[in-house]
């Protein structure tokens, strides 16, 4: 009985701590197929100073590796110029505990766009953002 007491206490603790930072997530695809000006924006809940570890899913080495990681007390951030990819967002609110707690991770898609095609008239279309050749 004590068991069972202290692991429902212990997991309703680490529940806790771990639901301290609620998220709000954005994310803003690339305007084209192989760019690089994605973005994803983190808005906590609750008042902090957080720290925002962006990692990338790395094929070749098959796990995540590091892309960028921020510390802020600001009330949101906006990591900029992003490939379409895969990313895990770990959120640490640095002024809950020390060590520091983690309060989120996320997995966050950036889509791919189709590709452009020319249309049936034989007009290449230019991408928004995209360098134009003469």
């Amino acid at each position: 009985m004590i068991k069972r007491l202290l692991f429902f206490l212990v997991f309703c603790v680490s529940i806790q701590a771990f639901s301290q930072c609620p998220l709000s997530i954005s994310v803003d695809s690339v305007s084209c197929a192989g760019g690089s000006d994605g973005s994803i924006t983190i808005t906590p809940s609750v008042a902090g100073y957080y720290e925002y570890n962006l990692q990338i899913w790395n094929t070749t080495m098959n796990m995540w590796t590091p892309f960028g990681t921020i510390y802020t007390g600001f009330p949101s951030y906006t990591f900029f110029n992003l490939p379409s990819d895969s990313f895990r967002l770990l959120v640490e609110d640095t002024l809950l505990t020390t060590p520091p707690t983690g309060c989120a991770s996320i997995g966050v898609v950036i889509p791919q766009p189709p590709p452009l095609d020319a249309g049936a008239n034989g007009t290449i279309p230019v991408c928004e953002n995209s360098p134009t050749f003469d």
